[in-house]
């Protein structure tokens, strides 16, 4: 297995949190966005995977876990298998996606308002 190696700018800041969690993720990921569609994307015209890579241009990966319900609290517990790379724009975007559906479904396990058009 070939150890992933970042050329870094002299701006370079190391990542927040353990390069023991980093490195293997980062390996794994070939250094690319992992995100597969949850921004809503396709990326069909790359494979089906975003095509972002670290710290090619300004883009700065993020580890963060495939599950975007996890607490905090749950999630910096993980294994490394239930991390993924995400680029600043997947990463915010599923997010987003990921809220609004959880809004959507707690709308509607609302009981209906009763009394303005009651008959």
């Amino acid at each position: 297995m070939s150890t992933f190696n970042v050329v870094q700018p002299e701006i370079h800041t190391a990542p927040i949190g353990s390069p023991a969690v980093w490195d293997p993720i980062m390996n794994r990921s070939g250094g690319r966005c992992e995100c597969t569609g949850s921004c809503g994307r396709s990326h069909s015209r790359t494979e089906f995977r975003c095509d972002r890579h670290h710290d090619r241009g300004a883009v700065r990966l993020v580890v963060a876990p495939l599950d975007l319900a996890l607490p905090l609290e749950q999630a910096v517990r993980l294994p490394v298998a239930e991390l993924r790379a995400w680029c600043p724009d997947c990463h915010r975007l599923a997010r987003r996606r990921h809220r609004e559906a959880a809004a959507h479904r707690k709308l509607r396990q609302q009981p209906p308002a009763e009394g303005l058009f009651d008959l």
